[in-house]
């Protein structure tokens, strides 16, 4: 089969058909396309009877490319092995874990000398926001928090905390608003 009808036959351009002879691509046997063997090829390739997106060196410089990519990004510290993240947020996670389940133990005696509910409140509040604080300020470099668990100098006071006095809190109302009387 000559080269146009066979580009007829594949519905392509003559000139591509041509570009894939030259290349190799496709088969020739004293200047005709075998056609079983070429749909044969490009069937195998896509099925549209265009290389473009399949042809192997397209494929091999793409290819190429991404991986130049990654390793730029990566130099760059754009991007992070999954590895390190994940033993990263489980170090973090660990903290919060440990400074959670401590909380009873550290609250009860702050929590029994509490006389209203609205004192026990703050007094929850205070430690929730602190635990979260220390997550916040987690450095992933240094496996540390910035923020100091409860004392100046890093020790965690005992049931000498002072509570915010009740009712005088600095937060606004969250929810349904108060019924009036």
């Amino acid at each position: 089969m000559s080269k146009t009808a066979y580009a007829e036959h594949r519905n392509v351009t003559l000139p591509y058909i041509s570009k894939l002879v030259r290349s190799g691509k496709i088969p020739t046997v004293d200047g005709k396309i075998d056609p079983v063997a070429a749909d044969a090829i490009l069937d195998k390739k896509g099925g549209t009877g265009k290389l473009n997106a399949f042809d192997e060196d397209a494929r091999l410089k793409k290819w190429k490319a991404d991986l130049a990519e990654l390793e730029f990004n990566e130099r760059a510290g754009k991007l992070v092995a999954v590895e390190v993240v994940e033993k990263e947020l489980n170090k973090a996670f660990t903290v919060v874990r440990r400074r959670i389940l401590s909380m009873p133990t550290k609250l009860t005696p702050v929590i029994q000398a509490e006389a209203t509910g609205v004192g026990i409140r703050n007094v929850l509040e205070a430690e929730a926001t602190e635990i979260l604080q220390e997550l916040s300020s987690y450095d992933p470099e240094s496996g540390k928090t910035d923020a100091r668990p409860s004392g100046a100098n890093g020790n965690v006071k005992k049931a000498s905390r002072k509570p915010k006095a009740a009712g005088k809190t600095k937060r606004k109302r969250v929810g349904r608003k108060k019924p009036t009387a």
